[in-house]
């Protein structure tokens, strides 16, 4: 999911790769990156279940990706009801017998972290690292405890 920038992208537009990953940088390096990571991170530690799906921001069982976990707390930290908030995030994107529409799920997810003040690179990042990890037969499981770690270490250090 979001993975517009990998393959032979550089290789079309020579400089682009290099440009887009120093804005990913100054993105998680500021302070408004840095509040969206560590509101992640608390969104994650909040659920119920320890475990991130991947591909759509949540499903009918009411299982999320890691944007999926964001949208949940940030919905139920504003007084809506979390099992809506669900089945809502899941009817967004329907799995037919074709399976789930990549194009489809993206744009879900996109335009719910950009209601939610999410920045591109935050959702690009965020979704690409939950859906294309190093290892594509983790477990749900182990995905949640690998971005959970993903995001600790981008959380820089509080000055005092």
């Amino acid at each position: 999911m979001l993975s517009r920038f990998e393959g032979d992208y550089d290789e079309q537009f020579p400089g682009q790769y290099m440009l887009w990953a120093a804005n990913v940088e100054r993105h998680f390096s500021g302070a408004a990156g840095q509040a969206k990571l560590r509101e992640l991170r608390d969104a994650l530690l909040a659920l119920p279940e320890k475990r991130l799906i991947e591909t759509r921001l949540a499903d009918e069982r009411g299982q999320v990706c890691a944007l999926g976990a964001f949208a949940v707390k940030a919905h139920v930290d504003r007084g809506e009801d979390r099992d809506k908030v669900l089945a809502e995030m899941a009817a967004k994107v329907v799995e037919d017998r074709y399976g789930i529409d990549g194009w489809e799920a993206e744009e879900a997810t996109r335009r719910e972290a950009e209601s939610l003040g999410c920045k591109m690179p935050f959702i690009v990042t965020v979704a690409y690292e939950n859906d294309f990890g190093p290892s594509s037969k983790e477990t749900p499981e182990e995905r949640y405890e690998r971005m959970l770690a993903w995001v600790e270490k981008r959380i820089l250090p509080v000055a005092a």
